[in-house]
């Protein structure tokens, strides 16, 4: 009975946190954001309220202004950054990648506007390949990214530790812990200082982080230090987005799987039906997220009526 029910909450702790967090806060502004001739801002506004759907829908389809020459190229590149969120946290991984793809057909006058565009498209790539099981792909997109950082000297930036945060998650899929733990724990020091003071962003990549490290401990039969890490995680987020935030999905559904490891199934219904509320709200019905949540989540109700 017991190998049964660890072996539904693993199938399930592999999802953990992969889903985009907040907008395309990256500190870049647009000329054609002030005129409103792409719905920039308030595209990044609803991808901020978890408004997934709505978002890409006022940019779908890119190909309607993609080949309009009015528009400047760094305004296109950060919708095609913006809609490649909005798909993510949508749940739609094939068709994000290929909206993410666009930006290498942009002609950037800069070669470094160039490279840091190339950098952070890798990161998003590497995200939606994991997602859909590419790991080859999805760890060369990840590497790559990262080597343009630290080309252009961008070591110390929120993409940087994004897309080391994003390698590690691919680490832990791939059973490579050790390194996984090593990759986070260094995100986890660099975001960790002065958090207090630091901007919305930072925080939800730290909780990100401390999500990540948390199913590490679980998953090493370390239940106390993962629970700490979850709380920590769950802390953050929803002192940034409040506790209904579509990124507080996974948090929740995590939580509530470490007290289905621990056997109080009480609380395990509590926190994956806060999830499954969420998740409802949020995707579609056959995001398989979702559909493999509310399998947990009966499964848990079973166990309840024993």
């Amino acid at each position: 009975m017991l190998r049964v029910r660890r072996r539904t909450i693993v199938l399930i702790f592999g999802l953990a946190l992969l889903s985009p967090l907040g907008g395309c806060n990256d500190g870049t502004r647009s000329k054609t954001n002030e005129s409103n001739t792409l719905p920039l801002q308030q595209v990044n506004a609803l991808i901020e309220t978890g408004s997934f759907l709505e978002a890409a829908q006022l940019l779908s389809p890119c190909e309607a202004w993609l080949g309009d020459d009015s528009l400047s190229v760094e305004d296109k590149c950060q919708a095609l950054r913006l809609l490649t969120m909005a798909l993510q946290g949508s749940g739609n991984w094939a068709e994000s990648t290929e909206v993410c793809l666009k930006i290498q057909t942009l002609p950037f006058d800069d070669e470094e506007a160039q490279k840091t565009a190339s950098a952070k498209m890798h990161a998003s790539l590497g995200e939606s390949y994991r997602t859909l099981g590419e790991d080859d792909r999805a760890a060369t997109s990840f590497r790559s990214s990262l080597e343009l950082f630290e080309e252009l000297g961008m070591t110390s930036t929120l993409d940087y530790w994004g897309a080391k945060n994003g390698e590690a998650v691919l680490l832990i899929q791939q059973g490579n812990t050790k390194t996984a733990k090593k990759l986070l724990t260094q995100v986890e020091a660099a975001l960790s200082e002065a958090s207090d003071s630091q901007p919305a962003s930072s925080k939800l990549l730290l909780s990100k982080c401390l999500g990540n490290l948390g199913l590490i401990e679980k998953n090493e039969g370390s239940l106390s230090e993962a629970a700490i890490f979850y709380h920590r995680s769950i802390m953050l987020r929803s002192e940034v987005l409040g506790e209904e935030h579509s990124a507080m999905i996974l948090p929740y559904y995590n939580l509530g799987m470490l007290h289905a490891a621990n056997e109080d199934f009480v609380n395990a219904e509590v926190f994956v039906a806060k999830a499954v509320s969420i998740g409802e709200r949020t995707w579609t019905d056959d995001n398989q997220q979702l559909v493999l949540m509310k399998r947990n989540l009966e499964t848990i109700g079973k166990y309840l009526k024993q």
